[in-house]
């Protein structure tokens, strides 16, 4: 791979590095309700800034597509982890506090991240 000095890659590293203690400091008082939801945002959204970080500073266009799907995971989780922080935060009763009620949502995030690093051959995620 071929690395450039690229100024925009700094702020998602600052950015990965800044969360790794957010994740560390939640995932401690992980009996808290919604610590564990908050354990995946930070967790995903580090891994999601390592990749921006990555790409912007790979000069290879086949390196810069690389980090680009592989961002697309970081992003999934996001939302998934955000939907759980929310549900465990708000209510103590919901379906979804069951963690076999998650495994349909972890589906579909396994279909679109199939779909999206086998974009060659059918084209829906990037032209």
């Amino acid at each position: 791979m071929i690395w450039q000095n690229n100024p925009y890659s700094i702020p998602f590293a600052i950015a990965a590095v800044l969360m790794l203690p957010v994740a560390f400091a939640a995932w401690r008082r992980r009996a808290v309700p919604g610590a564990l939801g908050l354990v995946g945002i930070a967790l995903s959204s580090a891994y999601w800034a390592i990749c921006s970080s990555l790409q912007w500073a790979s000069a290879d266009i086949f390196a810069q597509l690389f980090w680009f799907k592989a961002h697309y995971i970081g992003t999934h989780l996001l939302t998934f982890s955000t939907l759980v922080l929310i549900v465990h935060y708000t209510t103590q009763s919901h379906p979804f506090r069951k963690t076999k009620n998650y495994l349909p949502l972890l589906i579909v995030i396994a279909i679109l991240q199939t779909l999206i690093w086998t974009n060659e051959g059918h084209g829906l995620f990037i032209r």
